[in-house]
């Protein structure tokens, strides 16, 4: 018999109740200096050595199923399937806001989501050095993942989004230390699980959209930062993870990717990383200021 796919029986299951947005800061060295880290709360463990010692699980998972009829002359065929997640993420913004000590000692901006310090806005999200592409995990094979006794494929995808960064710029404006005042990281993914035959077709059984945004203002006291959610704005800190839908994700921006994932861009945590690290060298990604940058209270600083 040959290997039949029923892509209407696909269904999802997510655990995300958990997934919170917070921020971490981190003293680091003898004198102190701040770095903070953003994560999901659930699974998160910060360690005593900073970021690199921090260790962090799945925040939320999800479960996907679908029927597979596949009899024991097809088992050669069947290893040529594949059954898995395959994420895209957009990065909406990130950036980040600088001040000085006082009003006379300036600002800076950061942004981090433009060109050049990130070529595109969006791409293929992917774990770790990316070992399986453009699936999220490994063993995504059908020989893996279906079970021929009960005829359905499983697959599992989990994700722990999370951005580190510096707390201390010096303006070149005004020559003064400028001190992180408010971080703004806004992302939105799309995780769809996916089938793909051997002739290398995709097929989009179902799809989740969700957002990650951490809007964060800091104040100053005794050399280091105390974080506080902003909530009141346009784009205040949440994690929204919509329910699971059949079909191919509809999104404009994910619709380019979807004929052939494993040739779009990447677009992780290193590729996030890297952007962060090149926005800080320049214009027009950088902008030091003779002014405060945003916002600037009398309390913002107080040694």
């Amino acid at each position: 018999m040959a290997i039949t796919l029923n892509a209407s029986s696909a269904t999802v299951t997510l655990d995300k109740a958990k997934a919170v947005p917070a921020l971490q800061v981190f003293p680091t060295g003898a004198t102190s200096d701040p770095v903070v880290n953003t994560h999901l709360t659930n699974n998160f463990v910060a360690g005593n050595s900073g970021p690199g010692g921090v260790k962090a699980a799945d925040a939320w998972t999800a479960e996907a199923t679908v029927d597979v009829a596949a009899g024991p002359a097809d088992q050669a065929e069947l290893a040529k399937w594949h059954f898995g997640f395959i994420q895209f993420q957009k990065i909406n913004g990130l950036v980040l806001y600088y001040n000085g000590q006082s009003k006379s000692q300036g600002g800076i901006i950061i942004q981090a989501h433009i060109p050049p310090a990130l070529s595109s806005s969006s791409g293929r999200d992917h774990a770790d050095k990316d070992p399986n592409p453009p699936w999220m995990r490994v063993n995504t094979a059908g020989n893996v993942t279906v079970d021929t006794t009960k005829d359905v494929a499983t697959a599992k995808v989990g994700d722990h989004p999370m951005l580190v960064a510096g707390t201390k710029q010096m303006n070149s404006k005004t020559g003064y230390m400028n001190y992180l005042s408010q971080l703004v990281d806004n992302r939105s993914f799309v995780t769809a699980f996916v089938a793909r035959d051997p002739q290398g077709v995709y097929q989009y059984l179902s799809y989740v959209e969700w957002t990650a945004v951490w809007n964060f203002s800091f104040t100053w006291r005794g050399g280091l930062p105390t974080p506080l959610k902003v909530t009141g704005a346009d784009v205040g800190t949440n994690f929204d993870m919509k329910a699971a839908v059949a079909g191919k994700p509809p999104q404009s921006w994910v619709k380019s990717f979807l004929s052939d994932p494993a040739t779009v861009q990447k677009l992780g945590t290193s590729e996030q990383s890297a952007a962060l690290k090149a926005a800080i060298n320049g214009p027009p990604t950088r902008q030091d200021l003779p002014d405060p940058a945003a916002n600037f209270s009398d309390k913002f600083y107080i040694p």
